[in-house]
This record gives C-alpha cells, sequence and structure tokens, in this order.
C-alpha cells in the first residue's frame, strides 16, 4: 500500500509498505563432528516501510515520468529449525544420535538502505491511473531489486 502527499505540482512525499509470507529454504550444514552434513530448515519473512521523495516531470500531462529516492526500513524475520540426525553403524547397532532436534530463533534483523526509483503514471481519467516503476536499494551494492505495477487515484 502507497500513500503519497504533493508539496507542489511535481514534487512528492511518498510512504509505502508491505510484507511477505513465510519461505522455507532446506539446506544442509556440516556437523561438528565428522564431516556430516546436517538438515536443516530456514524460515523466512519481511516485513518492511519506505520514505521517499520524487520529482515528477510535466505539467498538465497525461503521461507523467519521475524520479525518486529515500530510505528502506526492511525487517527479516529468520528462524532456523534442526532435525534430530542420526548416525548408523554395522547392521545390529542401534544408530548413534549426533544432534538433537532443535529451533534456533526466532531473530528479527532490521536494516535501513537508501533507495532509488524511476518511472511513470499514466491516467486514465481525471483522477485514476496506471503506475509503475523500478526501486533499487543498495548498500555497497545492490541489495533489494523491486518492480511494481498498478492501478491508483488522486483525492
Amino acid at each position: 500500500m502507497t500513500i503519497g502527499y504533493y508539496w507542489t505540482e511535481h514534487l512528492k512525499t511518498e510512504i509505502d509498505g508491505g510484507m511477505t509470507s513465510e519461505a522455507e529454504l532446506w539446506g544442509e550444514r556440516p556437523s561438528p563432528r565428522n564431516g556430516v552434513y546436517l538438515p536443516v530448515i530456514h524460515q523466512f519473512s519481511t516485513r518492511a516501510v519506505r520514505v521517499g521523495q520524487q520529482y515528477q516531470f510535466g505539467h498538465n500531462a497525461w503521461f507523467h515520468p519521475y524520479l525518486g529516492g529515500g530510505i528502506a526500513l526492511q525487517w527479516v524475520r529468520h528462524t532456523e529449525e534442526r532435525e534430530p540426525t542420526y548416525q548408523y553403524g554395522r547392521s545390529g547397532s542401534p544408530p548413534l544420535l549426533v544432534e538433537s532436534a532443535r529451533t534456533i530463533g526466532p531473530e528479527t534483523d532490521v536494516r535501513a538502505r537508501p533507495f532509488v526509483n524511476g518511472g511513470f503514471k499514466a491516467y486514465m481519467t481525471e483522477r485514476s491511473f496506471f503506475r509503475s516503476d523500478l526501486r533499487v536499494a543498495f548498500n555497497h551494492q545492490v541489495k533489494d531489486l523491486g518492480l511494481r505495477v498498478g492501478f491508483g487515484f488522486d483525492f
């Protein structure tokens, strides 16, 4: 969801936010014993708030390109689930428990990154528009890339 306020015909402050559902990533990690790889499940979810300033080009046109920038705050929640792991020996011997099941987390990491964006608004009626833009957040390198497409209206 995005809300914005035009200070002038061309200068706009915008606040936008979003969240993801929880995603799982299955993998493995080396065991502290024997060099055996152990299964692990990572669960991630994110929430974000972005505050930015935009400059909209054009005057009373149906098509308005714009450029902007701002700061993005992102909360990344991570949980790691480790399954119990057994080592099997010769037939007839009982399995050896290498590591018990455990859950690490959830841990939340808060990140703040600058971003730049550029796109356009194309008006379909006097107050309703189609909008698309590309946003790049960075911190020494590109960390987040977002493409937004949607419809909106001006009050």
